[in-house]
């Protein structure tokens, strides 16, 4: 009865830690989030559209990208930048693993402050990466490349004065930013903690290996 004990008081710690930080992620979100906009509003000009002039604003409903992309207006002759929003749930749905993977991290034993800090920082740089692949899917959108069968992100109601991106581009972000949305939020924690805690989970497969033989033995003497 051990084995499946000690298993049962894993998950069961890992379930406590990670009441307690989701409550706690709920206050620190909007620093994490202010740092990645660090990141961004450094990055992503240059990434995007080789322009000093884009850049991305903090406002409550989320960040608003300035593109630096002029809009065509013929209707009146005039042009103005085009913008676009990631919003502030999508902000918060992309970071929010750091509760399951501190929850990993703290009810393993043996866990240092190195790797705790090592997990972090690669969560960190993997969340700003997911975000980074929401806007590139919206900013390919927003060129003039679209689908109609696949409408996560409504074309603007205006033509913007650059180059569409290729329709390859399309798929490839819109994977990437489902993936951002869905996936890898929770899928990363759980893979860095895999892997910076080898000998961890390697012990936890045997040890559920050993139960299923135990009981398959079991079976077969009743039977």
């Amino acid at each position: 009865m051990r084995r499946p004990d000690r298993l049962r008081w894993f998950v069961l710690r890992v379930a406590i830690w990670l009441l307690l930080f989701y409550g706690l992620w709920l206050l620190i979100a909007p620093y994490l989030l202010q740092s990645l906009w660090l990141l961004s509003d450094t990055l992503w000009p240059q990434m995007f559209f080789s322009s000093e002039r884009a850049r991305i604003d903090i406002v409550e409903a989320g960040w608003r990208v300035h593109t630096a992309w002029p809009i065509a207006s013929p209707a009146d002759g005039t042009s103005s930048q085009a913008v676009t929003m990631i919003g502030q749930n999508s902000l918060k749905r992309m970071v929010s693993g750091f509760p399951l993977l501190m929850a990993l991290l703290l009810a393993t034993r043996g866990i240092t402050v190195l790797r705790t800090l090592a997990a972090l920082g690669c969560l960190w740089l993997i969340s700003w990466l997911t975000i980074t692949a929401a806007l590139w899917h919206s900013l390919v959108v927003i060129s003039g490349t679209h689908s109609e069968f696949f409408t996560a992100v409504r074309p603007p109601p205006y033509t913007v004065l650059t180059e569409a991106a290729p329709m390859w581009q399309f798929y490839l972000s819109g994977y990437l930013m489902y993936l951002a949305h869905l996936i890898i939020p929770f899928l990363a924690p759980v893979m860095l903690w895999a892997v910076l805690m080898r000998r961890h989970v390697t012990l936890m497969v045997m040890r559920l290996q050993s139960l299923h033989r135990a009981r398959k033995t079991a079976q077969a003497i009743t039977a």
